[in-house]
């Protein structure tokens, strides 16, 4: 079943959205993140460096060849994505398509009926249960926004 592009998209906008500047600018904050790509396209965000250590336009992480990257790399071979961190990384393309199989794997990982609510309405994933930040293993929150 295909990611819908949107998603992938609203996800990389996300990425590189700061938290303050939508405090201030709400949706604004998003257009002007929408605009860096559609003005440098493949290299928007390519240099993107978080407080984390987190790199390019979809920010993964590294963590001295055992972070998010490294195992979305060893866990989705049939992808064909680049080994090399900092390059996989940094590519749009390249990184999108680990983003898509990092969601995947996060799906393939959650509960039965969260699964079925994803397939059933692709384009809403506020429906997924998440637990919150600072909640005790095995609570979740829900949303029924769509």
């Amino acid at each position: 079943m295909p990611v819908p592009a949107e998603l992938i998209t609203t996800l990389a906008v996300i990425e590189q959205t700061d938290d303050m500047d939508y405090v201030e600018k709400q949706t604004g904050a998003f257009d002007e993140v929408l605009s860096q790509y559609g003005l440098k396209q493949g290299e928007a965000y390519r240099y993107s460096v978080s407080r984390a250590s987190a790199l390019g336009p979809m920010q993964f992480t590294n963590r001295k060849g055992n972070g998010t990257y490294t195992l979305v790399v060893r866990r989705c071979p049939g992808a064909r994505l680049d080994p090399n961190f900092e390059r996989g990384a940094t590519d749009l393309h390249n990184a999108m398509k680990a983003a898509i199989c990092l969601l995947d794997l996060e799906l393939s990982a959650m509960p039965a009926d969260i699964r079925q609510a994803y397939r059933d309405n692709r384009r809403c994933s506020a429906s997924f249960r998440s637990p919150p930040i600072t909640a005790d293993p095995g609570t979740s929150r829900s949303s029924t926004a769509c």
